[in-house]
């Protein structure tokens, strides 16, 4: 990305990268080229699109921590939404944004959700990620918080994913059919016990 291009041109370039990744399937923990979560749609379009350098791979939880935060009359194209604490999506303008929401659907553009918890601006006059908006370092002591709640947002994650249950659904399955077998083999052999010493 050449260093040349204003903030305007970075932050179209980053919804031009979010909005051509459109019909790709959501699978967690990607970052493309083929499949994106949340996060890793959103941490794409900047890398590649804005030519943002990020300290390794952004989380949910530690976007929430980058650029200044925005009210929602404040919201401008490019802005990062949170509607809750484990989800991000870019804002297009006009109530539209554009999102990898779950594995259900895949990358989508699609109307700003009802639901509201805050929103962040990663490029404004060249602020980049990680910097509060007066551009300084934020507060180190914000990292293990911030890598405590990316922790959570794994577990979470993984946990609404239907084909993990899926597999220990047949995890359980197996044990209980392993129960019920050695308990019939038991049986049987206890009942052979006490009619040999019957006799």
């Amino acid at each position: 990305m050449p260093s040349s291009m204003n903030a305007n041109a970075r932050v179209n370039a980053a919804i031009q990268y979010a909005l051509a990744q459109v019909g790709k399937p959501y699978v967690w923990a990607t970052a493309g080229p083929n499949s994106y979560d949340c996060s890793g749609l959103v941490w794409k379009a900047y890398e590649i699109g804005a030519g943002m350098h990020f300290n390794g791979r952004p989380t949910t939880y530690t976007l929430i921590g980058m650029g200044k935060p925005v009210t929602k009359a404040e919201l401008q194209p490019g802005d990062l939404v949170f509607p809750d604490a484990g989800h991000v999506q870019m804002y297009l303008g006009n109530d539209m944004i554009v999102e990898a929401a779950n594995p259900r659907v895949p990358i989508r553009k699609t109307h700003l959700w009802p639901q509201w918890w805050k929103a962040r601006r990663l490029i404004d006059n060249d602020l980049q990620p990680g910097q509060t908006a007066d551009g300084s370092t934020p507060d180190p002591t914000g990292t293990s918080y911030n890598t405590d709640l990316a922790n959570v947002d794994n577990v979470l994650k993984w946990a609404s994913d239907a084909g993990h249950w899926v597999n220990v659904l047949y995890v359980i399955i197996g044990i209980a059919l392993c129960l019920i077998a050695l308990t019939r083999m038991g049986g049987n052999t206890a009942i052979k016990a006490v009619g040999t010493v019957t006799k």
